[in-house]
C-alpha cells in the first residue's frame, strides 16, 4: 500500500479521494464499537489493549487504521501467552469484526465513476463500450503500471517495501500477512433467494493472528464466513497457504466454510477442443472436486452438485459464448484456444462458487459474509468477484448475462482499479484482467451476432 519514497507520481484527485473514503469507512466502523464510547469499560482493560482503544479514539488525527491493525495484530499474537482477561478478549474481538465492517461500496462506485467518465445520461452501458472505457482508463490513469518490463522495474524501485512483501509471500508463505497493508471493507450484497450476504474485500487470511485468534472466535453464534479461495494449487507457495487455510476451516467449521477454486489452471487451459461440448468432455476426465473435512456421504452429495453445476455452466457457454463471430475469430488466432479455455474455466468457477455460497447460506440461520480472495484480493480475486456480477442468477430458468447498468459498471471499475491502487499503488495486472475482458467481449459479440 505504501510508496516508501513517494517520488514522481502525483496522484490525480480521485485517487486520493478514494483512499480517504475507504479510510473514513474503516474509521467509522472502529469508532462505532460500543465499548469505545464507554469510558468506564476501559478501567478493566490491560495496558496493551488499552493502547488499542486509545489509538482508535485518535483515528483521523495522528493515528491511521494501519496503526490500529498492527497493534491489534501484536495483541493477537500474544493471546496464548499473555494474561488477557475476558474484557480484553471481548474488546479485541469487537475490533476484529469492525476491521472488516467498514462500508466501502459508495467509495468504489465514486472511484469507478471518476475512472470511466461515462456520459451523464446513460443508465446502461454496452459491454463493448465498457471494455473500451476500461482500457482507456488503464492506459491514462496516473498510477504505477506493472504491465510492461520497464513498468515493473520502475514500480519495484519506487516500492521496496512491497517488493519485500512479495519476496516473503513467495519464499516464506506462511509468514506472509497480507492484512497489515490491505484494507478490508464491505461491498455489494449477494441476493440468493430470500437470503442476503455481503461481500468483503480483503487479503487471504493465512499469516494473520487477528483472523484466526480474534475474528473467527468472534463470529461464534453470530455470523458465518463463506470463503472461496482463488490461489493456485500448482504453485508451491500458494499451496502451502491453501493447506493452512483448510486446516483453519477444519478447526472453525461452525463459522467458516472454505472452497478452493484456483484461478490459474495450466493443466486445464491447454485442453484440446473444437467446441464447448468437447472442452467439457475433456474437462470432466481431468477435473474432480477437492472436498475437505466431510464424510463419504457428503462427498457424494458434493459430487452430484458439482456435476449439476457443470451441466448449467455448459448450457450458459453454449447459449451465450459459443459460435459468436468473436469466438470463431479467437479460435483461429495463435493462443486463441487457450484464451477461450480460460473464459470457460472462469465461468465454470462462477457456477461452482454460486452453488457453494447457496448451499452454505441455506444451511445456517446466522448472518453471513462472503469472501472471495486470492493472496491479496487485488488481481485474481477481483476478476472472479466481478465475473460473478455479470451473470443474472435470479432470472427465471437458467442464468443469463446481466444488463450492465451504470451503477454496476462503476462498481466493477472501482474494484478493478481501486483494489490494486489502494493495496499495491498500481493498476491491475493485465494478464489477470484479460480473461474478464474476453468474457465481456464474447457476451457483447453474442448480442451483435443475434
Amino acid at each position: 500500500m505504501s510508496n516508501c519514497f513517494g517520488l514522481f507520481k502525483n496522484p490525480q484527485p480521485h485517487h486520493a479521494e478514494f483512499k480517504a473514503a475507504i479510510e473514513k469507512a474503516r474509521i467509522d466502523a472502529l469508532q462505532n464499537i460500543r465499548t469505545i464510547r464507554i469510558n468506564s469499560y476501559w478501567n478493566g482493560l490491560s495496558r496493551e489493549v488499552n493502547l488499542v482503544a486509545l489509538d482508535i479514539r485518535k483515528l483521523g488525527k495522528d493515528r491511521s487504521v494501519a496503526d490500529v491493525v498492527r497493534r491489534i495484530e501484536a495483541c493477537a499474537q500474544k493471546i496464548n501467552i499473555s494474561n488477557y482477561n475476558r474484557k480484553d478478549i471481548f474488546f479485541l474481538q469487537e475490533c476484529a469484526i469492525a476491521l472488516t465492517s467498514g462500508d466501502g461500496l459508495k467509495a468504489l462506485q465514486n472511484y469507478g465513476r471518476a475512472c470511466l467518465k461515462l456520459d451523464n445520461n446513460s443508465m446502461t452501458i454496452d459491454y463493448t463500450k465498457f471494455v473500451k472505457k476500461m482500457s482507456m482508463a488503464m492506459k491514462t490513469t496516473n498510477v504505477y503500471n506493472r504491465n510492461t518490463f520497464w513498468g515493473k522495474i520502475w514500480w519495484a524501485i519506487m516500492h521496496p517495501c512491497l517488493v519485500w512483501n512479495e519476496w516473503v509471500a513467495a519464499h516464506r508463505p506462511l509468514e506472509y500477512n497480507g492484512s497489515l497493508d490491505n484494507p478490508s471493507f464491505l461491498a455489494h450484497t449477494y441476493q440468493i433467494g430470500d437470503k442476503k450476504a455481503r461481500l468483503y474485500y480483503g487479503s487471504g487470511p493465512t499469516g494473520s493472528a487477528t483472523y484466526e485468534k480474534l475474528l473467527l472466535p468472534a463470529y461464534k453464534d453470530k455470523q458465518m464466513e463463506i470463503r472461496t479461495n482463488r490461489q493456485n494449487t500448482s504453485e508451491k507457495h500458494d499451496w502451502q497457504r491453501i493447506e493452512k487455510l483448510h486446516v483453519i476451516a477444519g478447526k472453525h467449521d461452525d463459522v467458516l466454510k472454505v472452497f478452493t477454486i484456483p484461478f490459474d489452471r495450466p493443466e486445464l487451459e491447454n485442453i484440446s477442443f473444437l467446441n464447448v461440448s468437447g472442452f467439457f468432455s475433456e474437462y470432466k476426465h481431468k477435473e474432480g472436486i477437492v472436498v475437505y473435512n466431510v464424510g463419504e456421504e457428503e462427498k457424494t452429495k458434493y459430487m452430484k452438485e458439482f456435476n449439476d453445476c457443470l451441466d448449467k455452466a455448459q448450457t450458459f457457454l453454449t447459449t451465450y459464448i459459443e459460435n459468436t463471430e468473436l469466438w470463431k475469430a479467437t479460435f483461429k488466432e495463435a493462443g486463441g484456444k487457450k484464451r477461450l479455455a480460460k473464459v470457460m474455466l472462469l465461468v465454470i468457477g462462477q457456477f461452482l462458487t454460486r452453488e457453494f455460497i447457496k448451499a452454505n447460506l441455506c444451511d445456517t440461520g446466522k448472518q453471513c459474509v462472503i469472501a472471495d480472495a486470492c493472496k491479496q484480493h487485488v488481481d485474481r480475486g477481483v476478476v472472479t468477484t466481478n465475473a460473478m456480477r455479470l451473470i443474472n442468477w435470479e432470472s427465471e430458468g437458467d442464468p443469463v448475462p446481466v444488463v450492465l447498468t451504470r451503477n454496476l459498471a462503476e462498481e466493477i471499475a472501482g474494484s478493478v482499479f481501486g483494489r490494486a491502487y489502494i493495496v499495491d499503488d498500481r493498476v491491475i495486472e493485465y494478464s489477470r484482467y484479460r480473461v474478464l475482458e474476453d468474457f465481456m467481449l464474447l457476451l457483447a459479440s453474442k448480442k451483435t451476432t443475434s
